[in-house]
């Protein structure tokens, strides 16, 4: 657990002991994103969300209505490969055939851990993690999944790892090591 060793070439590198406990990620860690026709087997587009931190290990994708949604984590790290303040992980909606990003969102994201899940124009993140080293506590949120908006976020919860559970009147999120929610 910790930060990136750097090796004497200037590489960063990760303990071989992971952890969702370890919000840091080697700078050269790209959160990428990559279709592939399924017939040839060719790559059609790829998105690199560098531009905005350095991570994508812990991710997740899922689609809704004709639209690919991705968030992923960035861990605590204070800056970008180049230098700038950092975001903390992003969420965002592609078109799963072009790679166009509808829209993005660097406010909301999930923690480590923790998958997206979508249902009836509602996007459910959690996580291992706290959302910033400066709070204890962890969250369920549930974005709008026209625009990423914030519709609500749930009281604190021990933690909301694997997927948020979607039911016809209830979510549920496993707490590995706590109790559920």
């Amino acid at each position: 657990k910790g930060k990136p060793v750097k090796r004497d070439d200037d590489v960063e590198i990760m303990s071989w002991i992971y952890s969702h406990n370890n919000p840091y990620y080697p700078k050269d860690n790209k959160p990428l994103i990559r279709a592939w026709d399924i017939d040839t087997g060719k790559e059609i587009w790829t998105i690199d969300f560098s531009q905005f931190g350095s991570g994508g290990n812990d991710s997740g994708l899922c689609l809704m209505d004709d639209k690919l949604y991705y968030s992923t984590f960035f861990g605590y790290s204070s800056t970008t490969k180049t230098g700038k303040p950092k975001a903390r992980g992003l969420t965002v909606a592609i078109d799963p055939i072009t790679g166009q990003v509808i829209w993005l969102t660097t406010k909301y994201y999930v923690t480590a851990g923790c998958t997206i899940s979508a249902q009836d124009g509602r996007l459910y993140l959690g996580g291992y993690n706290q959302p910033n080293e400066n709070t204890k506590n962890r969250y369920v949120l549930c974005l709008d999944a026209e625009n990423g908006s914030l519709i609500w976020r749930s009281e604190p919860v021990a933690k909301a790892v694997n997927v948020i559970t979607i039911g016809k009147n209830f979510l549920f999120t496993h707490a590995s090591t706590g109790k559920p929610s």
